[in-house]
């Protein structure tokens, strides 16, 4: 029994560590952790393991109280069930168990965070941990972009299908940057508002220099614009919460750092790429008429799916499955090009869309009741006025704007959507 003990408080200690762990493995592009023994298990694979060990662990140990969240743990267990019937008419098992894992992993993390974290005096620590998310995905996207080591190599240690959408996307001078990194910039300006150290202020203020600059090399119109979009949310949050006389300087200061890292990318795609990125932000090119147009067609399928099998949808991961057009529709195009046109075509870019084709109204409707609680609750947050839980909440929805426009159902997307989330509803309680 003496043993027992000690080796549940060696545990007990080791819980919080491994719950942070899971968030940096959670966020960060898929990689084979033991890929030099010849493994390859990938770091979202081993996350999931252990946020699914930390999840039992703790319910077991009861050590922690939710009580005082059971409402959202209602809404939680309801979405997720009904994603789940949807199993009962899938074609594309594949496809389905590789949502399902993406999903389950996102409801898992959402009640470890609030078993692990418990309350606010943990917010600094999780805060770190998505900063060094971050900063490693940011050298990563530098690196890879701008060939500082051969691609080959990131071949064999990153998930090769990720690898693959990343060249696909540099052929088209495209940088894939993750939408959540963009909308992390509300919590970086708060770091310099908040900090009394000359360092901090100018590292993190490096950081929203490589974002604006990143967002703006990527290439894609929407990761720009949730830039900009964070940009605004994080004035108007500063402007809010705290003496206008102290934020005016530094408001001025990093809108010139912005400018700077937007000017540096305009000049590196002109001359490196010769191609000049503004113009992807005009509507009068062919290509950006023909990507909008795209985006509506996928939409209008997916609902036509849904009308079609109104109920319960056609099954999680399975839109695909029923569209008109496949990957064969497309024999031209290189290799790298047709896996860009897979993954394209696999997601109606649309979240209600994609819920109600794949879950049909009852998937769709238990989505809309979930946002409708979130907006609830986020409403009462902002008139209390804090300075973390308003960076919180921009973070949060500017991270849902993009599944209006993008595919949403990524490993690290309803991780970061889940992980925000839960946040949000530990500082919530008073």
């Amino acid at each position: 029994m003496k043993l027992l003990k000690n080796i549940l408080n060696i545990t007990d200690k080791l819980i919080k560590p491994l719950y942070y762990l899971v968030v940096f493995l959670s966020l960060f592009p898929s990689f084979y952790i033991l890929s030099a023994f010849g493994n390859n298990t990938s770091s979202q694979i081993i996350a999931l393991g252990l946020s699914s060990f930390i999840l039992v662990y703790c319910m077991l140990r009861n050590r922690s109280d939710l009580s005082k969240y059971s409402t959202y743990l209602k809404m939680l267990l309801l979405f997720f069930l009904v994603q789940s019937i949807s199993s009962l008419v899938v074609i594309n098992t594949e496809s389905f168990l590789i949502h399902y894992k993406n999903l389950a992993a996102g409801m898992i993390i959402a009640i470890n965070t609030l078993l692990v974290l418990g309350n606010k005096k943990n917010f600094e620590k999780i805060n770190k941990v998505l900063f060094l998310v971050l900063f490693g995905s940011i050298c990563f996207s530098v690196v890879f972009y701008f060939k500082l080591i051969n691609i080959s190599f990131f071949g064999n240690i990153f998930h090769q299908k990720y690898i693959s959408l990343l060249s696909a996307h540099l052929e088209n001078n495209k940088l894939l940057f993750e939408s959540f990194l963009v909308c992390m910039t509300p919590l970086l300006f708060k770091v310099i508002v908040d900090s009394k150290t000359t360092i901090k202020k100018v590292i993190f203020g490096l950081l929203i220099l490589l974002i604006s600059f990143l967002s703006y090399l990527s290439n894609f119109r929407v990761i720009f614009i949730l830039f900009i979009l964070s940009l605004l949310l994080s004035f108007i949050i500063i402007k809010i919460t705290h003496k206008f006389y102290r934020s005016w300087r530094i408001l001025l200061m990093l809108s010139m750092v912005i400018i700077l890292g937007i000017l540096i990318a305009n000049n590196i795609s002109s001359t490196v790429l010769n191609y000049a990125l503004i113009d992807r932000f005009s509507l009068s090119e062919d290509s950006n008429n023909a990507s909008i147009n795209q985006r509506m067609i996928y939409t209008k399928e997916a609902i036509s799916i849904g009308l079609a099998y109104p109920i319960i949808g056609v099954g999680l991961g399975n839109y695909y499955d029923y569209l008109s057009i496949t990957k064969n529709d497309f024999p031209g195009k290189s290799s790298l090009q047709r896996s860009l046109t897979v993954a394209s075509l696999e997601d109606p870019h649309n979240i209600f869309a994609k819920l109600f084709a794949e879950t049909g109204f009852i998937g769709l409707i238990s989505f809309i009741v979930l946002l409708i609680y979130f907006i609830k609750k986020d409403v009462s947050a902002i008139k209390i006025r804090d300075p973390l839980q308003l960076s919180y909440i921009a973070i949060f929805w500017s991270h849902f704007i993009y599944s209006l426009f993008n595919p949403s159902f990524s490993f690290s997307y309803l991780n970061f959507f889940w992980i925000m989330r839960s946040l949000l509803m530990i500082g919530s309680v008073r």
